[in-house]
């Protein structure tokens, strides 16, 4: 199976060794109308924040940096909890690299592109009052623990 972003990246996302790149941590700004959050600076296969906060049918943007060291991610919005995210996960690695991993599923709301190691990507949406799920559906990604809550209050 061949994986999206660099020509030389194994289907686990890594790059290899002598293309990893030191990328500076982005912080988290994790409430308001414009949220920013990239990959933890202890694990690869976390994002850098749990949880998001923002404001009900306001215009939100999510801005998602893969600061990771080697790893290509996306940041998915997912509407539900752990048992929708997972099944918009397995939808995602199904749907396979042709597709960028995104599902096609009505529980599946935005998403980034598929990031190599340095990029990032903005997505606008609008939503009612809930708990949303944000998960990386590369292959791998999600069981290792890239997810977190987005709560729209």
């Amino acid at each position: 199976m061949a994986a999206c972003g660099s020509p030389n990246e194994s289907p686990q996302g890594e790059a290899p060794q002598d293309e990893a790149t030191e990328i500076e941590p982005v912080p988290i700004v994790d409430s308001g109308s414009e949220l920013s959050l990239g990959v933890s600076t202890e694990n690869d296969l976390l994002f850098n924040t749990e949880t998001l906060t923002a404001p009900a049918d306001e215009e939100i943007s999510v801005t998602f940096h893969n600061d990771a060291g080697s790893l290509i991610h996306n940041w998915v919005l997912v509407d539900g909890d752990n048992d929708v995210a997972t099944a918009v996960n397995a939808a995602g690695i199904e749907a396979g690299p042709e597709a960028e991993y995104l599902p096609e599923s009505d529980e599946f709301i935005v998403a980034t592109g598929l990031l190599d190691p340095g990029e990032n990507d903005t997505v606008t949406f609008t939503l009612p009052p809930g708990t949303y799920t944000f998960i990386c559906t590369f292959p791998a990604h999600f069981d290792a623990g890239m997810r977190g809550i987005l709560t729209v209050e």
